[in-house]
């Protein structure tokens, strides 16, 4: 486990400090809503104190003009991520979600998640003797790019991680 302020070979800390404007209850910030610490004036909130499921903003309804406001999110490093769940058996084109790994059997498209957040994670493992699979973006970039991804090797293993809307959904 990371020590605060520090960072070690599988988890991240990212910190936002806000001083609230008059009126301002909602901060901008990107997280991961399952790992998220959230502090006004250096008192630590309970999740029923704030609203913070969107992955881009946390809304503080008791935030006034003035309170400092410091929000702490925790990433893993995904060369180090663990899939729990078993993986599934794909050979049919269908939509993905996060967390889990698929293994083709056969060509077919899988395709992302529609609306994800960052660190979202999906690893597709090609055991298809075959290079036309396909990873459909969703509407999201690929590496930064409006492109969908053709699984070119065999017997090869492709993880992606959500960055942003930007970079979209990246290859590690």
């Amino acid at each position: 486990m990371a020590l605060l302020g520090q960072q070690s070979h599988d988890v991240y800390r990212t910190n936002y400090v806000f001083t609230a404007a008059s009126g301002q209850t909602t901060f901008s910030c990107q997280y991961n809503p399952t790992t998220l610490d959230v502090y006004r004036n250096g008192l630590h909130l309970n999740p029923s104190q704030y609203t913070a499921n969107t992955g881009t903003s946390v809304t503080i309804p008791s935030a006034v003009a003035g309170d400092k406001i410091e929000i702490i999110g925790y990433s893993a490093d995904l060369k180090y991520a663990v899939f729990s769940n078993a993986p599934i058996l794909i050979n049919t084109s269908e939509p993905i979600v996060t967390g889990q790994t698929y293994v083709m059997t056969a060509s077919c498209t899988l395709t992302l998640p529609p609306n994800p957040l960052p660190n979202w994670t999906v690893r597709i493992i090609n055991a298809s003797n075959t290079t036309t699979g396909i990873i459909a973006r969703n509407g999201q970039n690929i590496q930064g790019m409006g492109q969908d991804v053709t699984i070119d090797v065999l017997n090869s293993t492709t993880t992606l991680v959500y960055i942003d809307t930007t970079r979209g959904w990246w290859l590690i």
